[in-house]
């Protein structure tokens, strides 16, 4: 309406505190005004100034009743009638506009499945675009020193509980879109400067309790553009007493994808504009670390993620897979549906998989437990903060239904070291389960399976993953070698306790699979292939990727019979040994290539013991091998 919008131009000229109260109103004038506000604490703020407001109108509005509302504008006196329901379903004909994101998930009923309230809410937001923009003006206006942070992946802040347990970014209580509050920014900014300068100037600058505000006040940040997006967490092996059991659980949720943020400074009173600068450095380096939840499994990292724990190591890395997937999967009808995206948090799965398949078989499933919370973090008992953190920077060639997805760049593996630990055991111990996940099989979806071409479904399978500077040759003595140095170095974190010893841990059954244990009954094989071809020389999967150069000996016999391929869809295939709907396959097949040497394929089979696991293990034998495990 032009004739609004020319009062809130003059308020936001003068400066006017009416403004900020009134800009995120929207008017509907008949015979009395009715402002409709995204948010009660909006419209309650602003029912307060109403008088004072009244003086600024244009003439024709003055004398006329100002009422107020929350999320519905409504057109004319008709329609502000009572409502007209359809005798039908009860349902309200009048339709609600939706300002912002809190507001859809406030609107939107939940049903057994969450997600459409979430999509509601990202729908939601993109009409938040001039409001963002309008925020980062006011920040621009109101800050003396700003800068733009741009975060690589995922990032969730702060949050609340509810929506059926749903762990949210935290909202604005006036704009109901998400942000990172001041407090956030202070609280990441307090720990990397207790660290890295003098408590008397971190105290000068940022206050105390006791001497009250500091010389430095930071604002609230808010994203450039519109950003939120579903999410997925899905847990695949938990615990279950004393046994880990194989039981998915998908959780959707919201987070930030890829956002970026500005951000603002100002000195208080108290302070100086170069008191504004030194902070404003400070929170670089402190943003350079990561911000929010989860930033051990690789959110809130920003695109220079640097260490921020004092032992840390990187390795170059390239996986090509069929594709990793979150909030939207592939679906049976459609295997390319969905959208693809590298997930951080897929590889601390990976680890944590590979340390349970090795502490099992180490330790009792208490200490195993225990052990795993110390260093990977744990919710139950009790929350708990794991010494072990990973990030992630890297870039993506996108695949298609006939090529694989290729994601390349560098894993940061960080530690903390307890006192009793001797030099950087934790992180000996993060490094050798990544060289181990690399050897023995991949991440993301397929991961039990080397890249390769399945007709007719799911046509490309599996993935390969290297490490590139971390490759172990087709050698017993280097193999023994290095299983028993990763041994060693779970024993030098944690002693076996007293009078306790492994339980046998038996991988379970179809539909009923339990945690894979490197123990006794696990037979690990390397299986040469002469003329295996790297995927990189691929130039076409559906025709090369069925053959034997592609395959590989090992898996062209897992294939080569029904008594040992998966179950497909048809009823075909044995469960017991190539796994099935919602069982895991027993065996892993992962092809590696040593620089300047012939090519093999590390085969682990988990369970060996049982019947037609022992005799695919004796088909196994037949081909040019060496023996582990």
């Amino acid at each position: 309406m032009k004739e609004w919008q020319q009062v809130l131009d003059k308020l936001k000229k003068n400066k006017n505190p009416l403004y900020d109260l009134y800009k995120d109103g929207i008017p509907e004038v008949g015979k009395e005004i009715l402002f409709s506000f995204p948010t009660e604490e909006a419209k309650q703020a602003a029912q307060k100034k109403w008088q004072k407001l009244q003086k600024q109108l244009p003439p024709l509005w003055q004398g006329k009743r100002i009422t107020y509302t929350v999320g519905v504008p409504q057109s004319s006196a008709r329609e502000r009638s009572p409502d007209k329901t359809n005798k039908k379903n009860g349902k309200s004909r009048r339709s609600q506009r939706i300002f912002n994101p809190l507001q859809a998930l406030n609107h939107t009923l939940f049903s057994d499945r969450p997600e459409p309230a979430l999509i509601a809410a990202v729908k939601a937001e993109d009409n938040c675009e001039a409001l963002y923009k309008e925020l980062t003006q006011k920040t621009e206006y109101l800050a003396t020193e700003t800068f733009d942070v741009e975060f690589i992946w995922r990032v969730r802040v702060g949050g609340i509980r509810g929506f059926r347990e749903l762990l949210l970014p935290v909202f604005h209580p006036v704009y109901g879109v998400p942000y990172v509050p001041s407090s956030s920014l202070k609280g990441v900014l307090r720990a990397w400067a207790r660290q890295h300068q003098s408590k008397s100037e971190l105290e000068r600058l940022l206050g105390t309790l006791d001497d009250g505000v500091g010389c430095v006040q930071i604002f609230d940040a808010f994203p450039l553009a519109p950003c939120l997006d579903v999410d997925m967490a899905t847990p695949q092996w938990t615990w279950d007493n004393d046994r880990v059991t194989y039981q998915p659980a998908p959780h959707a949720l919201l987070s930030m994808l890829e956002p970026t943020f500005k951000i603002g400074v100002a000195p208080t009173s108290r302070g100086t504009s170069e008191d504004a600068r030194i902070v404003r450095d400070w929170l670089k380096e402190a943003l350079s670390l990561g911000i929010g939840s989860r930033v051990g499994s690789g959110y809130g990292r920003t695109t220079k993620s640097r260490s921020s724990l004092p032992h840390n190591i990187e390795y170059a890395f390239q996986l090509r897979s069929q594709g990793m997937y979150g909030a939207v999967p592939p679906t049976k009808e459609n295997r390319w549906q969905g959208e693809a995206e590298f997930r951080p948090t897929a590889l601390r799965g990976v680890l944590r998989y590979w340390f349970r398949a090795v502490a099992l078989s180490l330790y009792s499933p208490t200490q195993c437990k225990d052990l795993e919370g110390q260093l990977f973090g744990a919710i139950e008992p009790q929350s708990q903060e794991g010494s072990l953190r990973i990030a992630v920077d890297w870039t993506e060639d996108g695949g298609d239904g006939n090529n694989p997805h290729l994601y390349e760049g560098i894993i940061l593996l960080e530690a903390k070291e307890a006192k009793e630990v001797k030099e950087s055991s934790r992180l000996k111990l993060l490094e050798r389960l990544l060289i181990l996940a690399t050897h023995l099989g991949g991440m993301g979806r397929g991961s039990r399976r080397s890249l390769h071409w399945n007709d007719p479904y799911p046509g490309l399978r599996g993935c390969y993953w290297q490490l590139e500077e971390s490759k172990l040759p087709y050698k017993k003595k280097d193999w023994l070698a290095f299983i028993q140095d990763l041994k060693t170095t779970f024993l030098a974190i944690a002693p076996p306790a007293p009078n306790s010893s492994p339980s046998s841990q038996s991988p379970g059954k179809p539909k009923k699979r339990y945690q894979d244990v490197l123990d006794s009954n696990t037979r690990l094989f390397l299986v040469l292939c002469p003329g295996l071809k790297h995927p990189e020389k691929v130039r076409d999967w559906p025709k090369e990727g069925k053959q034997l150069s592609v395959r590989g000996e090992a898996l062209d016999l897992l294939y080569s019979s029904d008594k040992f391929k998966g179950r497909n869809q048809q009823g075909r295939g044995n469960e017991n040994v190539g796994g099935g709907l919602k069982t895991p396959s027993f065996v892993t097949i992962q092809s590696n290539f040593p620089d300047d040497e012939i090519p093999y394929q590390a085969v682990t089979v988990f369970g060996a013991n049982q019947r037609d696991r022992a005799a695919f293990v004796t088909e196994l034998k037949k081909l040019t091998h060496i023996q582990i495990l």
